[in-house]
């Protein structure tokens, strides 16, 4: 930010080119959530690449194959967190087919072949194509009812998925999908479903105006560290990879649950995993970059 403020405005040789910025919340924009101070002082170390042996030792504990048999089946239905996309896309589709039941493709709605290979993240989280079944566990990626729990990133499962009568073709857009959603406070339909309609994002890419229309939710077994921050979850099994594609990664993904007891490592790493963060180009980046500014605000 205080890059681009200096490229935009004439003070370009003053820090955020002479403005008074005012910057408001956590430093690491994700609030704590964990009671357990021995926890919570662990993750802080781990974002900033300072882990000690003791820390690692009390993650050690986490790994897979040092938990209790007994404690791993309660993260059987644990949402799991991946650095990758594909290993994200491989765990759901296999936890799709074990559900033995009819796999609904549901493509998006397009105005234009631009629209249609828009992103996710063009369209506000719809995706260009959505994959559910019966007893799928999904998550919203829309805001529709702050109040009542319905919030981008609510987690839930697939009750039924409904068509307009008539209307069930595979190129079809259901009517809605009726979703449980796990921690939803608000009215119902029957035994505490709540009906999923589609929705419409428009946005502009090139001068070309884009729009598509999909239902709000995808496939929940398994998540991307990236698309997890903000969530709280009871329980969580951590894949941290080989390395932070980005700064922060393994502390957003060790963050998301309140307790040791809520974190399952699988697989395993060492201790130079952590340590190497300090080593990152985005790490020394983001340290050069605060150290410039505390010299400039002299």
């Amino acid at each position: 930010m205080e890059r681009r403020l200096r490229e935009a405005k004439p003070h370009c040789d003053e820090v955020f080119a002479g403005l008074n910025i005012f910057l408001i919340g956590d430093v690491r924009q994700l609030p704590p959530r964990q009671a357990d101070v021995t926890f919570r002082d662990a993750l802080d170390r781990l974002s900033v690449g300072t882990t000690t042996a003791a820390d690692y030792a009390r993650f050690g504990e986490r790994f897979k194959l040092n938990v209790p048999v007994a404690e791993r089946e309660e993260f059987k239905d644990a949402t799991r967190l991946y650095t990758t996309r594909d290993e994200v896309a491989a765990h759901n589709i296999k936890k799709l087919q074990e559900l033995d039941s009819p796999v609904a493709r549901l493509p998006a709605k397009h105005n234009n072949a631009t629209a249609k290979r828009g992103s996710a993240d063009d369209a506000a989280g719809l995706e260009p194509v959505v994959y559910l079944a019966k007893g799928a566990k999904v998550m919203l990626r829309s805001n529709m009812w702050l109040e009542t729990g319905l919030v981008n990133g609510a987690t839930g499962t697939v009750v039924d998925i409904v068509y307009q009568p008539g209307r069930a073709q595979p190129e079809d857009l259901p009517a809605v999908v009726m979703v449980k959603f796990d921690n939803y406070t608000g009215p119902t339909v029957g035994d505490g479903l709540v009906p999923v309609p589609t929705l419409v994002h428009s946005w502009d890419h090139e001068q070309v105006a884009c729009s598509r229309e999909q239902v709000p939710l995808c496939l929940a077994w398994a998540v991307t560290v990236h698309k997890s921050q903000g969530l709280t979850l009871d329980r969580a099994v951590v894949s941290v990879g080989l390395r932070d594609f980005a700064v922060g990664l393994m502390y957003v993904a060790m963050s998301r649950v309140k307790s040791w007891a809520g974190l399952l490592i699988d697989p395993e790493f060492g201790l130079n995993r952590i340590l190497d963060i300090r080593n990152s180009p985005g790490f020394l980046a983001r340290e050069a970059g605060e150290r410039a500014i505390v010299r400039n605000s002299r």
